[in-house]
């Protein structure tokens, strides 16, 4: 945004760092809006971090700048990278748990990570303040953003409807009884319950997205089967490294900020399966699976089904 752009020029001025603008707009809008609203669009939930990371912020900026000469390419993220045996960069949580946002890197490649450099993850969010105040930097104090950057805060509802085209169909139980109306499939995601403006007591979940009859369907139990997945598909595998040998054991994290679960990865045929310890809630097509190993990210892929 212009006001992102306004604080880093600031921020070099007050350090007497030269500041340049690449313009990566059109490229941003066709790789990362536009994916988002397709995503959206065939009834799934994407996460616009992932693939702005691999395809324009970090990707995008090491092919532009490594040609040029240029050493490393430093970033603000919350993650830690470590130099290997045979010269491989490794990837890692951040010190600061909390702020760690290594989930969002597992689709980087080597020759990416070989040019990145992440001096925060070593800090806790506390201190990176800290050093800012000290420095008196113009950002030191600035309030903190969790929405998607290209959405307007709070108003992703608002965002998707002026860009798709909603469509209002049945909400319906499993069992195929009409309880309501919904006004757009993109609005809904696995698991949701607020927004559904169902009659009666009793909360209902969002169980099923069925963009071929244009049908939600809905549980009334958080526990419901339906809602718990003991096994599910990943696409678009990326492993950090070289690839492991399968069966692999290790933890998943099925979306930012959940819990990791021990898991074992195998392969079907061409297909690959994550098997959690026990059933996940939730889990949601379009989201990321990403794999580890302790505070290692080992890779990980789009969940599908």
């Amino acid at each position: 945004s212009l006001e992102a752009m306004w604080d880093a020029r600031r921020v070099c001025q007050k350090l007497n760092i030269p500041f340049y603008t690449l313009n990566f707009a059109s490229l941003f809008k066709e790789r990362v809006v536009d994916y988002f609203l397709a995503e959206y669009q065939r009834g799934r939930t994407p996460n616009p971090c992932v693939i702005c990371n691999l395809r324009v912020k970090l990707g995008e900026l090491v092919k532009r700048l490594a040609p040029l000469g240029f050493e490393k390419v430093v970033s603000g993220h919350y993650a830690i990278l470590r130099p290997q045996k045979k010269n491989e960069i490794h990837l890692y949580r951040a010190r600061d748990k909390q702020k760690d946002q290594s989930y969002f890197l597992y689709r980087l490649t080597p020759k990416e990570l070989a040019y990145l450099w992440f001096p925060l993850g070593e800090y806790t969010k506390v201190e990176v303040r800290k050093i800012a105040q000290k420095l008196k930097l113009p950002t030191a104090n600035k309030r903190e953003s969790h929405e998607v950057c290209f959405i307007p805060e709070k108003k992703q509802d608002w965002f998707l409807r002026r860009h798709l085209r909603a469509v209002a169909g049945p909400i319906k139980t499993l069992d195929g009884r009409v309880v309501g109306k919904h006004h757009g499939l993109f609005l809904y995601t696995i698991g949701q319950r607020r927004g559904l403006d169902l009659p009666g007591q009793k909360p209902y979940y969002v169980a099923k997205l069925d963009t071929v009859h244009n049908t939600l369907y809905v549980v009334d139990n958080k526990n419901h089967p339906a809602l718990l997945k003991d096994k599910f598909k990943v696409v678009e595998l990326n492993w950090i490294c070289n690839p492991p040998t399968l069966p692999l054991g290790c933890q998943v994290v099925i979306r930012y900020g959940s819990q990791p679960v021990q898991a074992q990865i195998i392969k079907q045929k061409k297909d690959i399966w994550v098997i959690p310890k026990f059933p996940l809630w939730a889990v949601t097509p379009g989201q990321s699976a990403v794999f580890y190993r302790g505070d290692e990210i080992i890779g990980g892929g789009i969940i599908d089904f």
